[in-house]
């Protein structure tokens, strides 16, 4: 019997956050603290990476019930994970009305000025090299506009069973999850230097946050080598369950 998931209603929740971490030192360490850490205790879900446009209609729409296939993640000592999406396979569930926010609340954290990074997780958001890495000094992300899509759980398998024969994902080999949770937010970028960024690298940062809309860095005037980008309305976050 065919399910009727045009009823289906989801949860989407609006939350009117700033969520602010900041990671500067003398150096970016191998082991410091880490935005993705942050996110995951503040929202319990795992950044994605890219930052991909928020478009359901898109192939790359990270929707609750929708099976991923192949995710390459990559997990910090402060248990900070992210989820790379790039080489992975996304099946969806058609015909789902996500319905409308609603709620609200309000967090902000301020990270200190003077805590180290992970080495780690800048290379993988910006795709900075060593000699590059060298010269930072630190970044910081800043999330605005968030809102949060959530599905119920006792409709995880029956969604699961739905996305995971989809042919793209039931003849993928390798893990699979189901997404039961997903973060969409304003994402405002700043990255300090102990020197001028040359425009190649700037614009490889700009590609590796974005890689199918690349976005420009702007040098901050008034502060001294210190670039920053806003990327509005982005997939950010998603909390998945093992599909077996």
């Amino acid at each position: 019997m065919r399910l009727r998931l045009r009823s289906v209603s989801l949860v989407l929740c609006a939350l009117a956050a700033a969520f602010i971490i900041a990671r500067e030192g003398a150096a970016l360490s191998s082991s410091g603290p880490t935005f993705a850490a942050a996110v995951r205790a503040q929202f319990q879900v795992d950044l994605v990476f890219p930052f991909e446009h928020f478009d359901t209609a898109s192939p790359h729409a990270l929707l609750p019930g929708s099976t991923i296939a192949k995710p390459d993640v990559d997990t910090f000592a402060d248990k900070g994970r992210i989820v790379r999406l790039a080489d992975a396979t996304l099946c969806h569930m058609p015909g789902i009305n996500y319905g409308s926010p609603r709620g609200s609340t309000f967090f902000q954290q301020t990270g200190s000025p003077n805590i180290k990074s992970d080495a780690r997780e800048a290379r993988l958001l910006f795709g900075l090299d060593n000699e590059t890495l060298a010269s930072v000094k630190g970044y910081s992300l800043q999330l605005s506009k968030t809102r949060l899509f959530v599905i119920p759980f006792n409709r995880l398998n029956e969604f699961a069973a739905q996305t995971g024969t989809d042919p793209k994902c039931a003849g993928a080999s390798g893990s699979k999850a189901v997404i039961s949770r997903s973060l969409i937010a304003t994402v405002d970028v700043t990255i300090r230097s102990q020197r001028p960024l040359p425009p190649d690298v700037l614009e490889r940062i700009g590609k590796t946050l974005s890689p199918n809309s690349p976005v420009t860095l702007r040098w901050d005037n008034g502060s001294a080598y210190s670039y920053s980008v806003t990327l509005p309305d982005r997939w950010v976050g998603v909390r998945t369950e093992p599909q077996f």
